[in-house]
């Protein structure tokens, strides 16, 4: 990870680690309490950040975490290779809903509100699938802004985390 600002911020008498990252592909393969750390101290994402399609990474498998080290090569071979079949997310109707890029395609169609995250309780812009099919419409995905342009976000299957993801405006 290549990070260009990182300080020591003073807030409500607490030490604090702020990272500024330029680049989501410098968090792809990342450990998961690295990435839950950057999700926890951000902001709720505002879809018009990130344009009308933002461009996706898978960045890490939480399930793995214990071995993180020994799997990190496939992490990264899924993101490489994970391009061709999830390319990112595409926005409509003013950032209230959207559809995934699958294969180059729209499909999984979402709504997007703020509500409370699953990790925090924190905002966050939680992207919903009640109306995709099983087993889509378990997921949820929740997002928060860490960078200019950049979104991290985290996939719950039922209120499971499965899955770290970033999205760069596109």
């Amino acid at each position: 990870m290549q990070a260009t600002d990182t300080q020591r911020q003073k807030s409500q008498g607490t030490s604090r680690m702020v990272t500024k990252i330029d680049r989501v592909t410098d968090l792809v393969g990342a450990h998961p309490d690295t990435l839950a750390s950057l999700f926890e101290n951000a902001p709720p994402t505002d879809p018009e950040e990130l344009g009308t399609t933002p461009r996706g990474l898978l960045l890490s498998l939480p399930a793995v975490s214990p071995v993180h080290l020994a799997l990190r090569p496939l992490v990264l071979g899924l993101s490489r290779g994970g391009s061709i079949v999830w390319q990112g997310i595409e926005f409509d109707h003013g950032g209230n809903s959207g559809k995934n890029a699958v294969f180059g395609r729209g499909a999984l169609r979402f709504r997007a509100e703020r509500g409370s995250s699953f990790l925090d309780s924190m905002p966050a812009l939680v992207l919903t699938y009640d109306k995709a099919p099983w087993p889509f419409s378990k997921l949820r995905d929740e997002l928060r802004t860490i960078g200019t342009g950049i979104a991290l976000g985290a996939t719950f299957a039922g209120d499971k985390l499965v899955a770290w993801f970033g999205l760069t405006a596109g």
